[in-house]
């Protein structure tokens, strides 16, 4: 079974990692894990070795630095954090960049910028770097002087005491890139031609071709069932009303009442056999008595679901001859009528007329109103969709419930597609002649090619989107700095492979200047798992990064083969992003795993996701040896996979030739989980998750996962968190009823791992404390749900994009001038040498 067997068992080298349960060091990952100590090693200049996971990977004091999901806003506070850390020379200490979501857009353009070289003799940066002098964006503030230095200004100091040198060309040059990035934070709508209705166009596009393709499958299944849905007993001879779909639903529905009854029968055999069970000689099988109770359980299941079948398709013939009988009286018309009178000889009065109706819609006596309220009942299903879209995504509860939105969506666009498939296969088969049948065969055949030609990924939300996220984070360097916008400075970015990011061949690599190993957490979508573990969760964490892609669940494909060779590093940095997707939510719960709402959105093609290849060649077990190379499993389309989000939902599994990957947050939102999983000593989270009422949700999510997979313990407790939580000033400070203010942005606590070891925990959060600036509290004033708006919000303006920047930085700033920080013994290689 898939996530448990050795991956001792793979014969196909190390191309393809199956999970190794033996694996108690690094949780099955360990030849995924050796790779990147290879990488690690070269970057600190140490020695190369040969590493053995039977033995154990040795010891490297690790240290990572996560960022949190939270769209926009985290990646504007995560910049700031970085500035900071960049400007003390932190920053380039750490051995890991761990980031999903958000904060995965900054995290992805910094990989992207480090491994650009540069044209010196116009810049004057060879290549950008993690010190205070490389920093793509420049570290605080742009003039070039000491944030420390502005503190002894304030108190009457001399800033000329002790000041920078005034800034070179290179940090003009830094300074630009920042530029470009904080005024194109409305990075969906950038202008030029790309506004929000190019946005709407997409979404439209995706809807109608998703609609259109399956709407031609439901034809051709309706036209094949056509004749019991139309025919009553009556046309057969037989007295009796209704069609024969619902006459036949008898059949399923019967045999369950007899299983049923069966079954109640034999209860008393099962009674019977008690005793001798007691004395069964293979305690380890199953007795009979459960397995016919799991056999009854499955064929009824399946006995219903054909009931509930035949009664749908039964129950539309009625509803559309009520449709047909109100179109036709409402077509009463009088298109000729004539009256005329005369009086008789008695005084009475007589009159006579004639009046032509009723007038009906067609030739044949019927009328087109049902088809088209189906029509407007799949624009309606197809409406409250994009509502739940939106709904969904805003995180807010409005005043129409959700699930009442699913509900009314759901309905609509499944009676709509029946009824109007219905009146159209009515139409073809009581057509004269063949013409209609062939055309409606053209259109069939037209809808299923286009369905198994058609990438489903290009033409979903999520290509628009990763677009967009590429030309604001990962431009060409020249064009951001000749001030290009967005949509006109990006397209090196778009051919670059995740795997290039280490090419040292191509000149692209981190080999002249090395960088933390990028890891970039997704979720790979499990619903229908036969591992209780990843069902229950719905997903795995799987990671896209330079050397292998990959999960527990799937195993690890080498970077170079996985799709091919084909992942690029705007495709993994939107799928980390992915935040709204059929079948997933945050911390794998939310409104979106409800199989409704998943069929809904998947029926209409709304999702952020991207389906891929699986990493493991073989996820059935079918070959003797595995060898992630050489096995083409064609694209992703419309009726593989896609159908597997709205009929096939049991094959949304590690064993399916294709995965959907999401938003790592679906799992786990702070990106902490595999830094654990590779026993960092020392770890630094930034938290910029929207988090108002202050319940820590995604630290609890990921404190959970990393006790419960890793047996590691991140050790805060209540009191802990009470120094992020804004509160009233006391009375002997200045008081302000409308601002709250916490004690300070950042908290440290320990980790132990499952060897008793120790590590430290440095947690930075979005929350407004004391003696922060006075533009941030100006900001605060003009804009109270700061620092926690909506994460839907995602049209950041200069200001908006500035706040988050500047009270990250000013966040981490602090916590670098905390001497219980600075003197923690896992803290201080950090600074120590610089």
């Amino acid at each position: 079974m898939t996530g448990q067997t050795t991956g001792k068992e793979d014969a196909g080298g190390d191309c393809y990692i199956k999970y190794d349960p033996e694996d108690i060091q690094y949780f099955g990952a360990c030849r995924v894990i050796r790779k990147e100590f290879e990488y690690i090693r070269r970057r600190r200049g140490l020695p190369g070795q040969e590493d053995d996971c039977d033995k154990g990977l040795p010891e490297l004091n690790l240290s990572g630095l996560a960022l949190s999901g939270g769209g926009i806003r985290s990646a504007s506070f995560s910049l700031g954090v970085m500035q900071a850390l960049a400007h003390n020379g932190w920053l380039k200490k750490f051995d890991y960049l761990s980031t999903v979501s958000g904060g995965g857009y900054i995290g992805s353009s910094i990989s992207w910028l480090l491994s650009q070289p540069m044209d010196a003799g116009k810049t004057h940066i060879a290549r950008f770097g993690l010190d205070r002098k490389h920093f793509p964006y420049g570290t605080y503030p742009m003039s070039g002087s000491d944030p420390e230095l502005r503190l002894k200004a304030k108190a009457g100091g001399s800033q000329a005491e002790g000041a920078d040198a005034p800034p070179g060309l290179g940090q003009i040059y830094k300074g630009k890139l920042l530029r470009y990035l904080r005024q194109q934070a409305k990075y969906l709508t950038p202008g030029d031609g790309i506004t929000a209705m190019s946005l709407v166009a997409v979404i439209l596009r995706g809807m109608l071709v998703s609609l259109g393709i399956y709407l031609g499958l439901l034809l051709t299944l309706l036209i094949l069932v056509y004749p019991l849905m139309h025919y009553t007993p009556a046309d057969l001879g037989f007295a009796y009303g209704g069609n024969l779909a619902l006459w036949l639903a008898l059949v399923p529905g019967g045999l369950y009442i007899l299983y049923s009854l069966g079954f109640a029968l034999g209860t008393r055999l099962m009674s019977a056999n008690k005793r001798e069970r007691a004395d069964d000689t293979e305690p380890n099988s199953k007795s009979s008595a459960y397995l016919s109770r799991q056999c009854y359980e499955r064929c009824t299941a399946c006995l219903l679901r054909l009931t509930l079948a035949l009664l749908i398709l039964g129950a539309i013939p009625p509803a559309y001859d009520a449709l047909q009988a109100l179109g036709a009286k409402a077509a009463m018309a009088s298109s000729d009528f004539q009256l005329s009178g005369s009086r008789s000889h008695d005084g009475s009065l007589s009159f006579s007329g004639t009046l032509e109706a009723p007038v009906t819609a067609t030739d044949d006596g019927s009328s087109n109103l049902p088809g088209w309220f189906g029509l407007l009942s799949i624009l309606l299903g197809a409406l409250f969709g994009v509502l739940a879209f939106f709904k969904t995504s805003s995180g807010k509860k409005g005043r129409i419930p959700i699930g009442l939105v699913v509900v009314i969506a759901t309905a609509a666009i499944w009676f709509g597609l029946l009824l109007a498939t219905y009146h159209i296969a009515g139409k073809v088969l009581l057509a004269p002649g063949w013409g209609a049948l062939a055309a409606a065969g053209a259109g069939i055949a037209t809808a299923i090619a286009i369905g198994r030609i058609a990438n489903i990924n290009y033409l979903a939300i999520h290509r628009y989107y990763r677009d967009r996220l590429m030309e604001l984070f990962m431009p060409d360097i020249d064009k951001a700095l000749d001030g290009n916008i967005a949509t006109r400075a990006a397209a090196s970015a778009d051919k670059m492979p995740i795997h290039a990011l280490f090419d040292a061949n191509t000149g692209r690599g981190y080999e002249a200047n090395p960088a933390p190993y990028h890891l970039i957490n997704t979720n790979v979508v499990l619903e229908s798992s036969n591992i209780p573990k990843f069902r229950g969760r719905g997903g795995d964490n799987f990671i896209l990064s330079p050397y292998y892609c990959g999960s527990n669940a799937t195993g690890w494909c080498d970077s170079k083969d996985f799709m091919d060779g084909r992942m690029t590093l705007p495709t993994a940095m939107a799928i980390s992003g992915a935040a709204v997707n059929p079948g997933t939510g945050i911390g794998g719960q939310g409104v979106t795993r409800q199989p409704l709402l998943s069929m809904l959105m998947g029926l209409l093609n709304i999702r952020l996701g991207y389906w891929a290849p699986n990493p493991d060649p073989d996820p059935r077990n079918k070959r003797k040896q595995k060898s992630c190379k050489n096995h083409p499993r064609g694209i992703p389309n419309f009726l593989t996979p896609g159908l597997y989000e709205i009929f096939l939902r049991s094959r949304l599994n590690e064993a399916g030739d294709f995965v959907q990957l999401t938003d790592g947050g679906h799992f786990e939102n702070l990106a902490l989980y595999e830094l654990i999983r590779r026993r960092a000593r020392l770890i630094v989270v930034c938290d910029g998750g929207a988090d108002p009422d202050f319940q820590f949700g995604d630290l609890a999510n990921a404190m959970e996962k990393v006790r419960v997979d890793f047996g590691t313990l991140i050790l805060f407790d209540c009191e802990d968190l009470q120094p992020l939580v804004p509160r009233k000033k006391t009375a002997d400070k200045v008081a302000d009823d409308e601002i709250e203010c916490a004690e300070r942005g950042y908290i440290m606590c320990t980790i132990i791992y499952p060897d008793n070891s120790q590590g430290r925990l440095l947690y930075l959060k979005t929350t407004f404390f004391e003696q922060l600036s006075a533009d941030l509290y100006g900001y605060k004033k003009a804009h109270p749900q700061f620092p926690d708006e909506s994460t839907s919000d995602q049209f950041f303006d200069e200001k908006q994009f500035e706040a988050y920047r500047e009270l990250g930085f000013q966040t981490a700033w602090r916590m670098m001038q905390d001497d219980s920080v600075r003197n923690d013994a896992f803290v201080r290689p950090l600074w120590a040498n610089n």
